[in-house]
């Protein structure tokens, strides 16, 4: 009966070991990308007709902090007659990236904002041309939500900030609460999730309790 609960309990640690803990699961990236999107269009959508300045803000608020919204702005809006608008360039700065919303866009969590970057290979040719690097965006909550307030161009992904020591990532909480539930039955296997802080089961598999070599025998 004990093999059997520690081979249950195996199942269900595995279980969550299959969970990104680091990354974001697949509705939470579509949201993020949605945001990212919808930011995009509105940032067109200035090209498409003359607006008053309470129009254009009106377009970028539901999308950007004033900080974001106030670099994308003071590069690209054009005031003609009292109305002002955006023009086409071929090459458009602090305009969201050419993204391609897929596992190639990165998405991190750092001190309670969104880092979102993507490796963009050299252009050669063409109007434009640059070397092989990395561009994204910040996203700061605010009001709720996700809004994008900086840009970022060719950065070094290692040089992004750190993660503020002691902080704990919404999917480190969404991985406690996964956890919680089966608790007691860790307790009684010896178990002590908080061992050597919220790590990932992995590492409860492959560490000091040695649960696969257990199961193996």
């Amino acid at each position: 009966m004990y093999k059997l609960g520690q081979r249950v309990l195996i199942c269900l640690v595995l279980s969550l070991a299959l969970v990104p803990i680091k990354g974001y699961a697949a509705d939470e990236r579509e949201e993020i990308f949605t945001i990212l999107q919808d930011a995009y269009t509105a940032q067109i959508s200035l090209g498409e007709e003359e607006r008053t300045m309470e129009e254009v803000k009106e377009v970028l608020d539901p999308y950007f902090t004033q900080a974001g919204e106030k670099l994308f702005l003071d590069e690209n809006l054009y005031e003609e007659n009292n109305v002002y608008f955006t023009l086409g360039t071929d090459n458009p700065f602090f305009y969201i990236p050419h993204f391609s919303y897929d596992d190639e866009t990165q998405i991190e969590e750092i001190n309670g904002d969104l880092y979102v970057y993507q490796f963009f290979p050299a252009v050669y040719e063409g109007p434009v041309t640059y070397e092989d690097r990395y561009d994204g965006v910040v996203l700061t909550k605010q009001d709720h939500m996700y809004k994008v307030s900086d840009f970022l161009y060719n950065i070094d992904p290692s040089q992004l900030p750190k993660k503020a020591e002691g902080e704990q990532t919404d999917q480190e909480v969404s991985l406690f609460q996964q956890l919680y539930p089966i608790m007691p039955i860790m307790a009684e296997a010896g178990i002590n999730p908080f061992s050597n802080g919220l790590n990932s089961a992995y590492w409860w598999l492959t560490s000091e309790h040695q649960l696969l070599q257990t199961y193996s025998k």
